[in-house]
């Protein structure tokens, strides 16, 4: 599979595929929306191997402009927007809704470089706002699907409790054996 990304800033990486294999396990179907999607990897993976309608929204139109193009290149029907989350009013409800969203606290040294800083730290997209946000858009019987630091999980797990979303699967990864 071909894919168009940026030379240089944010990039995908072993997050999004490991995020891609677990959102597999679960056969998505319907409507799915990617929320800070970037070039579409994870839409992308998702929609060669299941049946899904893909929405995607993400506020860097440098990412949007990717997007558009990896979508088009495999032929593939897709509605892209290009909006912060938080603000957007969408006029539907979704079966699935994946993220990959930034994730790293404001207090961490933080990169100069725009792109990046906006996919990689949470005040970009708090997690308590995505969570409380995503609630609204799913449909019942829906699912969330989505990737974190594993430090966070009790804030997580309260986060999901307070939006009355029950987590059904936790999957742990350690991606790299020399690192946290």
């Amino acid at each position: 599979m071909q894919i168009y990304q940026p030379s240089s800033g944010y990039r995908y990486n072993s997050d999004s595929i490991f995020l891609y294999q677990f959102i597999a396990s679960f056969k998505p179907k319907g409507e799915l929306l990617d929320v800070g999607c970037g070039v579409g990897i994870i839409a992308l993976l998702l929609r060669r191997d299941f049946c899904f309608h893909p929405t995607l929204i993400d506020k860097q139109a440098k990412m949007i402009a990717y997007a558009h193009q990896n979508f088009e290149i495999h032929s593939t029907n897709v509605d892209i927007i290009r909006d912060d989350f938080a603000l957007h009013a969408f006029d539907k409800k979704f079966d699935f809704i994946v993220s990959n969203p930034p994730f790293y606290h404001s207090d961490a040294t933080q990169s100069q470089n725009e792109h990046i800083n906006i996919a990689r730290y949470a005040h970009h997209l708090p997690i308590e706002t995505l969570i409380f946000k995503v609630k609204q858009l799913l449909k019942p019987q829906g699912w969330f699907i989505f990737c974190y630091d594993a430090k966070e999980i009790d804030t997580l797990l309260c986060t999901l409790k307070e939006a009355k979303i029950n987590p059904v699967e936790i999957q742990f990864v350690h991606s790299k054996i020399n690192r946290q």
